[in-house]
């Protein structure tokens, strides 16, 4: 029987710290901050107008509607096993 090994590496990604705006179902305004792991900041932008739509289909009782972004920061970013 052979041992397998297991190889590891890491790679660096980048943390981008998306702020936006929305109305909630009660049209309620509200901002809200959220991380998102990725190495490019369009990657970024995507990957939150996922999760939205993800969000709203999940929770329609939670909708989000009228969102805007405000600004995408980057942060400081970090290792992960990959």
């Amino acid at each position: 029987m052979e041992s397998i090994k297991r190889i590891r590496s890491k790679i660096w990604v980048d943390d981008f710290v998306i702020e936006f705006e929305y109305y909630t179902k009660r049209n309620n305004h509200k901002t809200q901050k959220r991380l998102i792991t990725t190495t490019d900041p369009k990657l970024a932008e995507r990957d939150f107008w996922l999760w939205i739509n993800i969000n709203n289909e999940d929770k329609p009782y939670r909708a989000m509607t009228n969102v805007n972004i405000l600004g995408i920061a980057k942060g400081e970013g970090r290792y992960i096993n990959f």
